[in-house]
């Protein structure tokens, strides 16, 4: 069972996710969203998740928090965080 959790902040342009052992931060990535979100995203959790060794199974929650200024990067984080979540179920 996993400890990390993850974290996925959208404050459009910007997007962030970082990996996160209890409240200690410990790797982090940031892009600017050009409307390419569904492609950047799964890529950019693999990279962050490889770098520091850990796969899928090591996370235990993946959070989303945006501040609704593209609905539809919103909607493509919610939906990727809902799957890795049921995968862990």
């Amino acid at each position: 069972m996993g400890k990390y959790e993850m974290d996925i902040v959208i404050q459009y342009p910007n997007v962030s996710i970082s990996l996160r052992e209890k409240n200690r931060k410990i790797d982090f990535m940031k892009w600017k969203d050009k409307n390419d979100m569904s492609v950047k995203l799964l890529a950019a959790i693999d990279i962050l998740l490889k770098k520091n060794r850990l796969g899928i199974v090591d996370l235990t929650k993946v959070n989303v928090v945006s501040d609704c200024q593209s609905y539809t990067s919103t909607r493509i984080a919610k939906a990727v965080a809902k799957t890795v979540s049921c995968c862990l179920a």
